[in-house]
């Protein structure tokens, strides 16, 4: 099954070469995300989602590093002023739920099916970070 992996930087290096054959990986662009064109870049990352996934979004895993979940916040927010500034929400774009990567590198996005996903930690506290 194909997977998309998209980052905003870096990432391509990241998952290039040693992976199964069966993934791929877009880069899609080398901007540094701002609340001024983070919707755009997800969009990028969204359009990047094979055919055969579209339909699958309860299946799909949106991770995404610190500050662009900061400029995503920040853009939402002034979509929404009110219901931002009164709780804060969960994240999710078109439907799937996005999730902050502790430790990942600033301007990256990874979008696939969860079952493309492994979690490893050194220490059982380190489980916190992506629950």
């Amino acid at each position: 099954m194909q997977s998309t992996l998209a980052g905003c930087s870096g990432l391509q290096a990241a998952f290039s070469g040693s992976y199964s054959s069966n993934t791929s990986t877009v880069q899609i662009s080398g901007v540094s995300i701002t609340s001024a064109n983070v919707v755009a870049e997800m969009t990028k990352v969204y359009n990047a989602i094979p055919n055969k996934n579209q339909n699958r979004k309860k299946e799909l895993a949106w991770y995404v590093s610190s500050n662009v979940a900061d400029a995503y916040r920040l853009a939402v927010a002034t979509v929404s002023v009110e219901t931002y500034l009164r709780q804060d929400l969960p994240l999710s774009f078109l439907g799937i739920e996005v999730r902050t990567a502790e430790g990942m590198s600033d301007n990256t996005m990874a979008l696939s099916l969860k079952d493309n996903f492994i979690f490893l930690t050194d220490l059982m506290s380190d489980q916190r970070i992506l629950q």
